[in-house]
This record gives structure tokens, C-alpha cells and sequence, in this order.
């Protein structure tokens, strides 16, 4: 599930040089599965360079930094507002659960059965990773 949690504001020290322009409020964009190619193909939606990804071969650390404009157009593509310890604690659950534990609902997009760590939750049910990225592009290329 894609998730951004509270804006919080920073001090202008810790902003690197070329952001500080976008002010002081930052919060961050995360995947709390620790799908980090469906973050980005998220974040690409918001207008966001798959570039501007930190963390990205760390899944339970992969975020993208969101000025308050970026956090409410997240919001309303679907994203949940969640905690930042919260999220981590979910995404560390999933990371170390057995992959092949089947979860209870099956993927909504193909009806098949979904496994740990090869799902997305959203806010309509869980999704398969492939299913969720070939709605992304159909939704991008307007199929």
C-alpha cells in the first residue's frame, strides 16, 4: 500500500542546497510492502524522477521526500496517510513473513489467490504486484 505520513518541517540546515526553494515542509512516500518498483511507478504519476528515490536498494528505508502539494495529489491518487513508524513496523512484518503464506482475500483485479509478499493492499483489496503495475500503465496509456 502506498502510504505518506504526517508533513513535518525541517530546518533549512538539513535540506540539501538545490530543494530548500520548495520550503521547509517535507513529508515522505512510501510502500509499506516493500515494493519499491511500485512506489516509483507512484511516484511517477506525482510528477517524480524514479532519480529522486532514496534508500531504493533498502525496501523497508525506500521514500520519496513530498512538498505538501505532492502529499495531497498522492492522497487523492490513493495514497494512505500513516505514521512513519507505523509504516516501518508494517513493512518489516511483511518483509520477514513466509512468502508463501496465502492471505484470506484474493487479488481483486484477477480473482486468484494472493501471496505474502506478492501483494499490494489497497484502499479496494488486495492486488498481485503484476496486476496492480499492468492497471498503472492501462491507467497511464488511457486504455
Amino acid at each position: 500500500m502506498i502510504v505518506v505520513d504526517p508533513i513535518k518541517i525541517h530546518p533549512v540546515h538539513a535540506i540539501q542546497p538545490a530543494a530548500r526553494r520548495w520550503g521547509q515542509h517535507w513529508c515522505h512516500l512510501m510502500e509499506d510492502t516493500g515494493d519499491t518498483a511500485a512506489l516509483v511507478l507512484f511516484a511517477a504519476h506525482l510528477g517524480l524522477k524514479a532519480s529522486y528515490l532514496q534508500h531504493g536498494d533498502r525496501p523497508l528505508l525506500a521514500h520519496f521526500d513530498l512538498i505538501p502539494s505532492k502529499r495531497a495529489l498522492a492522497l487523492r491518487l490513493g495514497a494512505v496517510e500513516q505514521g512513519t513508524i507505523e509504516t516501518y513496523r508494517k513493512t518489516r512484518a511483511v518483509l520477514a513473513a513466509p512468502a508463501l503464506i496465502p492471505l484470506t482475500e484474493p487479488c481483486r483485479l484477477c480473482q486468484q489467490p494472493v501471496l505474502r509478499r506478492s501483494f499490494v493492499h489497497t484502499p479496494l483489496g488486495y492486488e498481485h504486484e503484476d496486476c496492480r503495475r499492468q492497471s498503472m500503465i492501462e491507467e497511464v496509456e488511457g486504455r
